[in-house]
């Protein structure tokens, strides 16, 4: 082969690489998707969540996950950032399941889409960051389920533009500032 054709060959192959769809905007062929995220959250329900990476979670897992939402069960072992420097003792279940379903729309690589799975912003009170992140659960369960009612359909991209926080005055502890 010669030279010129090797350097075209290479360049249609990097092409084709650069045009193909990113692997978190395909869905997996399998339910193994379904059963890592629920395995994640069902083994830091049990305490014997171990891991210190940020669970995988992909698009497919987000109605699953919208399932979880609602539950303040307190997680006692769950993934803590370790970029943060707030010690978090606790996490419910619920409150876990949306960061996860942030973690996916912040897009690839999977990882922790803020410092901690707290829920900051409203009005200024004496109360504690948790006692504050508890009074703004309710509202992020609402706004992430009115999310994905908007966007399921959508692409990857443009799931991702729309932030479902958007208008509600809190954002995760560590990101941008209350939306």
């Amino acid at each position: 082969m010669n030279r010129l054709h090797s350097t075209s060959l290479l360049f249609v192959l990097c092409a084709a690489a650069a045009c193909s769809t990113q692997p978190d905007d395909r869905e997996p062929t399998s339910t193994a998707s379904l059963q890592e995220s629920s395995h994640a959250l069902d083994l830091m329900l049990s305490g014997e969540w171990s891991g210190r990476e940020f669970p995988a979670a992909h698009w497919n897992d987000v109605e699953r996950l919208l399932d979880r939402v609602g539950s303040t069960t307190p997680l006692q072992r769950f993934p803590q950032n370790p970029l943060s420097s707030q010690m978090q003792p606790t996490c419910a279940e619920g409150v876990m399941a949306l960061w996860m379903i942030e973690s996916v729309r912040l897009a690839p690589p999977p990882g922790f889409p803020s410092l901690n799975p707290l829920l900051l912003g409203g009005p200024d009170s004496d109360a504690s960051w948790q006692q504050i992140s508890d009074r703004n659960t309710p509202i992020a369960v609402a706004a992430y389920r009115a999310w994905w009612d908007r966007v399921a359909d959508l692409p990857s991209e443009e799931r991702r533009a729309v932030d479902p926080l958007a208008g509600t005055g809190i954002a995760w502890f560590g990101s941008a500032a209350p939306r």
